[in-house]
């Protein structure tokens, strides 16, 4: 009988070795195979967090690529108007320059800002965009039909002196009333949506 319960005791004493080190065994792997997977997490939050920091550096110099052209254009669209408005105001000085200088000088600052504006306009919001887009064509039409219709004044019939008059008037109070600060707006239309 001492052998039969010294077999059991063995038995027993070796089943209970057994559990012990197969649990053992399995904290000790899920343990290093946990460490495995947060040292592996670790590392991927420290990729993203180098990602997420070269995108902001990136961003801050689109945005501050996008602060210099519009910078820049707000000064070319205060020269663009500028040029309407000398061109198209209805107080000339007698010795100041002629429709036909000042018109010479509309057409250099156009061409200057839309030099500068046309390939940069892919930095700028759409709303921006289209609002430069509006604010250049009604320029431009503004000028051509001055330019048609008062400054070949000479070339006028008596009967289209009138409507001329009125074209040089409403040619002024675009340029003087309806765009006063554009590159003023410039901003607003780019930062605030307005």
């Amino acid at each position: 009988m001492d052998n039969l319960s010294t077999i059991l005791s063995s038995g027993i004493f070796g089943v209970i070795i057994g559990v012990i080190l197969k649990t053992w065994f399995t904290e000790r792997l899920s343990q290093s195979i946990k460490h495995e997977y947060d040292k592996e997490l670790e590392n991927f939050k420290n990729k993203l967090q180098i990602e997420a920091y070269k995108r902001n550096i990136e961003y801050s110099r689109i945005h501050e690529k996008r602060l210099e052209i519009i910078s820049e254009l707000a000064g070319k669209m205060y020269s663009l108007h500028q040029a309407l408005t000398q061109y198209v105001s209805v107080f000339e000085w007698e010795d100041g320059p002629t429709k036909k200088e000042r018109r010479k000088m509309v057409v250099e600052t156009l061409g200057d800002f839309l030099k500068f504006y046309r390939p940069k306009k892919l930095f700028l919001p759409e709303n921006t965009v289209e609002k430069i887009d509006s604010f250049i064509k009604r320029l431009n039409d503004t000028a051509f039909k001055f330019m048609r219709n008062v400054e070949y004044l000479h070339e006028l019939e008596e009967d289209e002196i009138k409507k001329s008059i009125d074209i040089w008037v409403e040619s002024d109070k675009f340029a003087v009333e309806e765009i006063p600060n554009p590159s003023l707006s410039l901003f607003f239309v780019t930062y605030c949506n307005y």
